[in-house]
């Protein structure tokens, strides 16, 4: 069951893992993300504040119509109700956020979130993923068993690894074309 829009917001473990995540995100702007489980789009308002469009979903339509009224009308926030990844926006990102909803898959459905998001991100774009550690009861899988996962699945370089006791926090990069790495693009 979902948590209220004040546990998303107002709780001290959101508002942290939200202020983490964005912190670990390596450029200060983006021109067009993706987050799918936007549930009621705490971490979509502040996305939209670094990017110029933000394309968030959630599977369930009760959540995706609070977060259509909480959000307002935003110019650059697009969010409807999509079921990951039997569903997948068209066009490219360069920036994917996997948060908070990937354990709520089996494995097979999480690898092939992770292959739609490596295929759907520019060169050089940005995945980050974050997740609790602690299992869900529905699937008994936990944000280590997530990540593990998206390890195995991932065809990116990853970059960066923030883990404590309640969640991990990761990030993969596109990598750019072998002219670019060899300028010292990164």
């Amino acid at each position: 069951m979902r948590q209220s829009y004040e546990h998303y917001r107002d709780s001290w473990y959101e508002q942290r893992k939200r202020s983490l995540l964005l912190g670990a995100l390596t450029q200060p702007y983006y021109r067009r993300a993706f987050e799918p489980g936007c549930a009621y789009a705490n971490l979509t308002a502040a996305l939209a504040q670094r990017c110029d469009d933000v394309v968030a979903v959630d599977c369930d339509p009760a959540t995706v119509a609070r977060a259509r009224e909480i959000m307002g009308l935003r110019r650059n926030v697009y969010i409807s109700t999509m079921r990951v990844p039997q569903e997948w926006p068209p066009g490219h990102f360069d920036l994917v956020v996997l948060g908070e909803f990937l354990y709520y898959l089996p494995p097979p459905e999480i690898r092939r979130v992770a292959e739609h998001a490596a295929a759907s991100l520019l060169e050089g774009g940005e995945l980050v993923a974050c997740h609790s550690r602690r299992a869900v009861a529905d699937t008994g899988l936990s944000g280590d068993d997530v990540h593990t996962e998206l390890h195995a699945a991932l065809p990116l370089k990853h970059v960066f690894r923030h883990q404590e006791s309640d969640f991990v926090l990761e990030t993969w990069w596109q990598e750019r074309c072998a002219l670019a790495a060899c300028e010292g693009w990164r």
